[in-house]
């Protein structure tokens, strides 16, 4: 699963991962944000999220990875995370 702020695509698409068939692109926002200086709090249920994309249920996170890019534009980007958790939903 990768969750982007995507500029082109609107919040709730998605599309197949450049460069690989076993991840798959999801806009949980899109566009600039509002205020750069107010932290945005995002929720996901992920294995909700996999199942629905993938067609089968996941019990375990092997790795989450964070990072901030261009998207191969050649601009600059800045970002901030903080408080990272996973808890169960049940």
């Amino acid at each position: 699963m990768n969750y982007v702020w995507a500029n082109t695509q609107p919040a709730g698409a998605s599309w197949p991962n450049a460069y690989t068939k076993r991840a798959i692109m999801v806009a949980q926002k899109s566009g600039l944000p509002d205020n750069n200086e107010i932290w945005v709090d995002e929720i996901r249920n992920v294995r909700e999220d996999f199942k629905k994309y993938f067609g089968r249920d996941v019990t375990k996170i092997d790795g989450v990875a964070i990072m901030t890019d261009c998207d191969n534009g050649g601009g600059v980007s800045t970002g901030y995370y903080r408080d990272i958790r996973f808890t169960s939903s049940e």
